[in-house]
């Protein structure tokens, strides 16, 4: 065999060697971490996300789901635009909620910088070992903290963000890459997206959590009610996710299929709300369109479980990291209440339900397509309400998130379990 150690050796001369100014702040770094580390508290979580944490539910059940298992949680967040600000984690006694107030326009960079130091301020005071970062603005501090403090980060990205021309979006970009290396774990709400987060980060230690409800979410079936249909919409409200073609379909159809929308509008889609009820206004039938501002998740499901059929007319995915399929809980909200789904008729549809008879398909920007989908769902109500039984009966057994987050808990209390035995030694 040849003797390879010649050939390596030189090699092993070209690599650039570390700074001396790199080198100390390392090792200074490394003893500041380790200095701390010793003092954290291992059943404590900090949850952190810049934008109002009680929008997303995902955060809502894997909070409940960390404390019902012993650990202290304390999330810090801020308030959100407009109505949507009434949004808010439920109330619980082992789940302590701090949000600072929406940020003026001339004043947000002040306020993110405040922020940050209240997280950092919060670590060094309450001791997390575990950061629970689920936004991009939250990964600078959350990247800051894992190095300065030693804290452990699970990393839960939501929704792709998209880059902006801005050297502030590249820092958080940058922060994002080098967090998602650096953490514990990652989640992401599916595999489409998991595979285009590794994609952009390079991360390895990555998990697909779906964005499914609770168990103890599943509601009470509807009472039979043959005299009124209702179509349902819950979220954000905007003609990306509630085309105009929704509205519109109620003139194919008959006056007792009604259109209830409960949601708000975002900083995007001031105004769309307006749009809505003028255009069914001016069509004619403006008493058969309601909308009703946000209510906290702990209230609206018992206003999902009064509809007939749920709307989810998603647009069509530009790529990897827009994909809804498994990431929106919108779907699997109408489900849980025993709706059957009204979805895009799409490759990424198709292969989600595969094989499951809980939704209908159409074509979201054509008003007669989706008609023909409500009115098959009218015309056939037994058959409707037996897609919704077998919906709910799905959540119950594995499109739960207590089913979904089991991997991640356990991988947090073995750790946590682990590093307390450790400094016990």
């Amino acid at each position: 065999m040849a003797d390879l150690s010649e050939s390596i050796a030189p090699k092993a001369t070209w690599a650039r060697p570390e700074s001396a100014s790199k080198l100390v702040l390392r090792n200074i770094l490394g003893i500041v971490s380790r200095f701390f580390r010793r003092y954290l508290k291992w059943r404590r979580v900090l949850y952190i996300q810049y934008t109002n944490p009680g929008c997303y539910p995902p955060l809502q059940h894997s909070s409940q789901i960390l404390a019902s298992a012993g650990c202290e949680i304390f999330f810090l967040g801020t308030e959100s635009f407009g109505s949507s600000r009434v949004l808010s984690l439920p109330p619980d006694p082992r789940i302590r909620v701090t949000k600072l107030s929406f940020p003026s326009g001339g004043t947000l960079g002040l306020h993110y910088l405040w922020y940050c130091w209240r997280i950092m301020w919060g670590i060094f005071c309450w001791r997390p070992a575990w950061l629970y970062a689920s936004d991009i603005l939250s990964c600078p501090p959350a990247l800051m903290a894992s190095i300065v403090a030693g804290v452990q980060v699970i990393f839960h990205e939501h929704d792709a963000p998209s880059p902006k021309h801005s050297a502030f979006s590249r820092f958080l970009f940058w922060s994002r890459t080098r967090l998602a290396r650096r953490a514990s774990l990652n989640i992401l709400p599916s595999a489409s997206r998991a595979q285009h987060f590794q994609k952009e980060t390079q991360a390895t230690v990555v998990k697909v959590v779906w964005n499914c409800p609770s168990v103890r979410e599943i509601q009470h079936p509807k009472a039979d009610d043959s005299d009124s249909f209702v179509i349902y919409y819950h979220g954000n409200i905007s003609p990306s996710l509630l085309p105009i073609a929704a509205v519109t379909s109620l003139k194919f159809l008959p006056d007792s299929i009604v259109l209830r929308i409960v949601g708000y509008e975002t900083v995007g889609s001031i105004g769309y709300t307006k749009d809505i009820l003028k255009t069914a206004a001016s069509l004619g039938f403006g008493l058969r369109v309601f909308v009703e501002p946000p209510v906290p998740r702990f209230e609206l499901l018992k206003i999902c479980r009064q509809g007939d059929a749920g709307l989810a007319l998603f647009p069509k995915p530009t790529g990897l990291g827009d994909s809804y399929a498994g990431a929106s809980n919108k779907v699997f909200d109408y489900l849980c209440c025993g709706m059957p789904v009204i979805v895009p008729d799409s490759p990424e549809w198709k292969d989600f339900f595969y094989g499951a008879k809980l939704a209908i398909a159409c074509n979201p920007s054509d008003p007669k397509s989706i008609a023909e989908a409500v009115l098959w769902l009218y015309t056939h109500r037994k058959d409707a309400r037996l897609m919704g039984d077998h919906g709910r009966e799905r959540i119950r057994k594995e499109w739960n998130y207590e089913e979904q987050f089991r991997p991640v808990l356990k991988f947090l209390t073995s750790n946590c379990d682990a590093s307390s035995a450790r400094l016990r030694r």
